[in-house]
């Protein structure tokens, strides 16, 4: 029987709308069923309610399924990458029929997600197209986004510098 980590997520919001997140880590086997996370989580709000000035406006559970680290004996992520950093990303525009919308960033993304010399995703190539669907597969439901409307390079490098001829 298997293990994993998991945090139940509090979002406190204070009288001025500042909100702060609060995070319990636990651990369950994986015989734990979602219904007893949602159980728990409810019983760690009632009891969290009385200790704050706030007011708890979100909650939720996360779990970790899986763990790295960047060491000696691995392979780190490449520096010489044109988007080395998570500070940099690729924007999906995610919506639907009715109105829902949906955002994905992928971060620090490699050079080929996007059309060559755009800011643009390209969803065309392989790999992001396989990425949009299986998005849009994991759709809520009543509100499953299965429209995908584009994509954009944000963060530092998002903006080409223009280039300057000297004369």
């Amino acid at each position: 029987m298997a293990s994993f980590v998991y945090e139940y997520t509090f979002q406190i919001t204070d009288v001025n709308g500042d909100s702060a997140q609060m995070r319990i880590k636990s651990f369950a086997p994986d015989t734990t069923t979602i219904a007893s996370l949602v159980t728990n989580s409810s019983t760690l709000n009632g009891l969290i309610a009385p200790l704050t000035n706030g007011k708890v406006t979100a909650r939720g559970v996360t779990l970790t399924v899986d763990k790295a680290q960047i060491s000696s004996a691995t392979a780190p992520p490449p520096a010489d990458a044109v988007y080395p950093s998570v500070t940099d990303g690729a924007r999906m525009n995610f919506s639907n029929n009715i109105g829902a919308r949906r955002v994905v960033v992928v971060p620090a993304p490699v050079e080929s997600v996007f059309k060559t010399d755009t800011n643009t995703v390209n969803p065309d190539q392989s790999d992001v197209a396989a990425f949009i669907a299986e998005i849009i597969a994991l759709g809520e439901d009543p509100a499953a986004t299965n429209l995908y409307e584009g994509g954009v390079k944000i963060g530092r490098h998002a903006r080409k510098r223009a280039t300057r001829k000297s004369l």
